[in-house]
């Protein structure tokens, strides 16, 4: 039986590596078919993300992932994991800024 940890970061792995596809064959798809996920924030404080957005968060998807699913086969020091994880969230950061200042500038 697959441990429970094990399954998420199978799934989660799954659904960003999917996510990060479609982000870069069918984006404009993706925005006329499910725009409404393709969003930085929530309620009245949220912008659209770019295609580089959406490929930032899943690339911390990606890593989320993976660090589950590695829980069990232990390949990479938890360390190691750490900073994987720093560096994608600094990747996802800017992929936010660079949305906001594009949806700044086109709202202008």
């Amino acid at each position: 039986m697959i441990e429970k940890q094990t399954l998420i970061g199978i799934i989660l792995l799954a659904v960003s590596v999917g996510l990060l596809a479609a982000t870069i064959w069918r984006f404009q798809w993706m925005q006329q078919k499910i725009g409404f996920l393709l969003h930085w924030g929530r309620g009245s404080w949220s912008f659209p993300a770019s295609r580089i957005g959406v490929a930032a968060g899943s690339i911390v998807g990606i890593t989320i992932g993976s660090m589950s699913l590695d829980s069990k086969f232990e390949l990479l020091s938890r360390d190691t994991w750490f900073i994987i994880f720093l560096v994608s969230c600094v990747i996802a950061l800017v992929g936010a800024i660079h949305d906001y200042i594009l949806y700044r500038r086109r709202s202008a």
